[in-house]
């Protein structure tokens, strides 16, 4: 079963790729940060950044120094969280961006320095224990540590504080299996009060179970509705499988599986949403990329039987950006994996 965006489902039938007719925002960090990684995996020697690149960027993205050093350290968090980036070139861009700023004797943003520090604990070995990997040891929690922190951050920014939405349940919804990760926990996802799509909240987290059969059970004792099909419930198990999006982020499949690509953009969409928590999924390129899944989902709505998108490089970037940020939506809004997390 396809699960459309709310959003884009008010869209369907029209020419128009999307409301929005703004640019991406923090596009041009994102150009930066993809500057930095063309010049990392071509690993001339002696490469580095220069004053004249720092000067263009600013002027570029409108920034300070200052917030642009943070706002691509963050980037290059995340896409190296999301498997985007592999730990050789994120830690290479790191170095770089390191190099400059002690060449410049440039302040050094709080989250700035963070992210180096992360990554430089991954370059050597801690004690005479060779066996123990330092990138999985150190690098990657403390990675995970800073996009925790820097979220809740923007939670509080947003005025949207977790605790407004503990206890989210929708009014009538689906069992869903979420492949991610390497696991298969199960929420109870469907239709808000407002119409929206909403996923069962618990705290700060979705609401998660160890089975569907758990989660029915729970759906059952808590007299929540199930969607139903003509007046019958419908008790059938939704599987989203967002691993091979996770693949294909990491390099490792050369192209990008719509359908996984889709539910993980949606399902992110709602697990922002009902955890107040920010993710930036619109805009004029974005808004053609998630018309383009959607049309080779389900072609009818778009009065053709079967569609195969073609991309261009802009918008390969933009996939790129929007389901990277979607796989660190997905996986703070699930917590961490202990079994503690599910019912």
């Amino acid at each position: 079963m396809i699960r459309l965006a709310s959003w884009h489902a008010a869209l369907l039938g029209t020419t128009a790729p999307g409301a929005s007719r703004d640019e991406l925002p923090l596009v041009s960090v994102i150009e930066v940060l993809g500057e930095l990684v063309r010049r990392a995996v071509a690993n001339q020697p002696g490469w580095h950044i220069s004053s004249t690149d720092m000067t263009e960027w600013v002027a570029g993205t409108g920034l300070t120094r200052d917030a642009l050093l943070g706002d691509v350290a963050l980037e290059l968090a995340r896409r190296y969280d999301a498997d985007a980036l592999t730990f050789e070139i994120a830690d290479a861009v790191a170095n770089s961006l390191h190099f400059y700023v002690t060449l410049q004797d440039a302040n050094r943003p709080e989250v700035f320095d963070s992210v180096f520090d992360a990554f430089d604990e991954g370059e050597y070995f801690h004690d005479s224990d060779r066996t123990e990997d330092p990138e999985l040891a150190f690098t990657r929690p403390l990675i995970r540590k800073i996009l925790a922190s820097q979220s809740r951050a923007d939670v509080a920014v947003n005025d949207a504080p977790p605790v407004e939405h503990a206890g989210l349940v929708p009014v009538d919804g689906f069992v869903t299996t979420v492949r991610f990760d390497g696991w298969s926990p199960v929420a109870w996802w469907g239709t808000g009060p407002h119409g929206d799509e909403i996923l069962a909240t618990e705290g700060c987290h979705v609401a998660l179970w160890s089975s569907p059969e758990e989660c029915l059970r729970t759906v059952r004792e808590r007299g929540w509705r199930l969607a139903d099909d003509d007046g019958v419930e419908n008790t059938d198990v939704t599987e989203l499988d967002f691993e091979p999006a996770q693949s294909w982020l990491r390099g490792a499949s050369t192209s990008l599986d719509t359908k996984a690509g889709l539910d993980l953009w949606n399902f992110a969409i709602d697990v922002a949403h009902s955890l107040g928590r920010p993710f930036r999924h619109r805009g004029r390129l974005a808004d053609r990329c998630h018309h383009k899944l959607t049309a080779a989902n389900v072609p009818r709505a778009f009065g053709v039987e079967t569609y195969a998108p073609r991309w261009t490089a802009a918008e390969i970037r933009v996939l790129r950006r929007v389901l990277g940020e979607a796989v660190h939506v997905v996986r703070s809004g699930l917590g961490e994996r202990t079994p503690d997390r599910l019912r």
